[in-house]
């Protein structure tokens, strides 16, 4: 019988799981209930989730979206813009529609190549386009473009390595924030020194 790597997994989750039981149990009557459960991270207040990858970050006063996607109105009660980040290219993160209502005249938009090609020419030539290692500024905050891409082989033709970006942010109030995009636990990612938060 051939079994998946999910089953696989599934399996050897499921035994593991079995075998810690008792364990569990008996640190459950030795531990105070307060412990056992640990509780959520709290939403940091500069931060604004929408939908999937799409959310906002104010940093030092600026207002920064990321990966807009699913109807403009959405984004309708943000606030005044700073600037728009798109990761890559799939549609759950990269949305023209959306792009051309919330990019307004002032609104810096930062992009990877591969997304630059794909932007409406009025978009394409109003946009700041980072490869992987670029670095520079947007509204004031420094920016990085980092590597995000899957190492898993049979996943790495979604996700290539060298086209879709992460983003690193250095707030003056926030330190530095790491927008992830779709990666996986790459070498780059894992030796980004001094982040404070990481999405």
């Amino acid at each position: 019988m051939d079994l998946s790597r999910r089953q696989t997994l599934a399996g050897a989750l499921a035994c593991t799981a079995a075998a810690a039981l008792p364990a569990t149990l008996r640190a459950q009557d030795a531990a105070p209930a307060a412990a056992a459960v640990p509780t959520p991270a709290a939403t940091p207040g500069f931060l604004t989730p929408f939908e999937h990858a799409s959310l906002m970050l104010t940093l030092d006063g600026q207002n920064i979206l990321i990966d807009p996607v699913g109807g403009a109105d959405r984004y309708a009660a943000a606030g005044p813009l700073a600037a728009v980040l798109v990761t890559h290219e799939h549609g759950d993160h990269f949305d023209p529609e959306v792009l051309a209502a919330v990019v307004t005249d002032g609104v810096a938009l930062v992009v990877n190549p591969a997304v630059a090609e794909k932007l409406p020419e009025d978009l394409r030539t109003r946009a700041t386009v980072m490869k992987n290692g670029d670095s520079g500024e947007i509204a004031g905050i420094p920016i990085e473009a980092v590597p995000a891409y899957n190492i898993t082989p049979e996943r790495t033709q979604y996700h290539p390595q060298g086209r879709d970006n992460g983003y690193v942010l250095t707030s003056a109030e926030h330190g530095r924030i790491y927008i992830a995009g779709d990666t996986e636990a790459t070498p780059e990612f894992m030796a980004q020194p001094d982040i404070a938060l990481a999405f």
